[in-house]
């Protein structure tokens, strides 16, 4: 009785190299031919860019020898194979939203092993361990606690963040709408730079390989200007706090 699954992953940050398409090559290969390995099938690949173009291929070489060029950066690859009598069937689909695996077999334990010899094949890519959603709130919350911290400076630059009305209450000020203008900038800002340098997917292939080695070195400076820069802004604010009574 045939049986079939599908799975995603989209926990991780992934970076998919040569080594890890061969393996995932592989491993397909080895399922579909059987134990005896004389069982005929097919492997295609789907590569689609992020100039909204395509290419398809059955040649391994062809997708480890893409360009990858900035303006034509891989997008997602699609490794679809399949036998010849089409009843074992493995589907791939590395892309930026995330891996996603569809497997259909004749039997129930064809399928289920066929799924756990590729899924630890997934869990061992290589991984940014933090997620963009924590690392975004993480330097949301710094910005958040630098306006705290900075609350006399911009109190003395912005207009009033409140006033008293003729009837004597206190209504909010221009100054705290441009202050929270100001927050919704900084943090689309953040997300923006987040997505751009910690990508759901990085396939490090051709041109990309130096592209995310810059990258990693432009992380590494940047959280040493937001750690630094935070260290700063809260010592010059308890300087003018506890030195110049500001």
């Amino acid at each position: 009785m045939s049986a079939d699954i599908s799975k995603k992953y989209e926990s991780w940050v992934t970076v998919i190299d040569e080594q890890a398409i061969r393996r995932l090559y592989s491993d397909i290969s080895e399922r579909l031919k059987g134990p005896s390995g004389d069982i005929p099938f097919d492997i295609t690949f789907q590569v689609e860019y992020t100039d909204s173009s395509s290419s398809s291929t059955s040649n391994l070489d062809e997708v480890i020898g893409d360009d990858n060029a900035p303006g034509r950066k891989i997008e997602s690859i699609s490794i679809d194979g399949e036998t010849k009598n089409y009843e074992e069937k493995v589907k791939i689909n590395l892309g930026n939203q995330g891996i996603t695996v569809g497997i259909k077999g004749p039997t129930r334990q064809w399928m289920y092993v066929t799924q756990s010899i590729i899924e630890d094949r997934i869990k061992g890519l290589k991984k940014f361990q933090l997620r963009q959603g924590y690392i975004s709130l993480l330097i949301i919350s710094v910005e958040i606690l630098l306006l705290f911290f900075l609350k006399p400076l911009y109190e003395n630059i912005l207009p009033p963040l409140s006033y008293i009305d003729k009837n004597g209450d206190s209504q909010t000020g221009l100054g705290a709408w441009l202050l929270i203008l100001i927050f919704i900038v900084f943090a689309f800002l953040t997300i923006a730079i987040i997505n751009r340098l910690f990508p759901n997917t990085t396939f490090f292939l051709g041109r990309e390989i130096e592209a995310y080695q810059s990258r990693v070195r432009l992380r590494s400076n940047l959280l040493w200007v937001v750690g630094i820069g935070s260290l700063l802004a809260i010592s010059i604010q308890f300087i003018l706090r506890e030195v110049f009574n500001l």
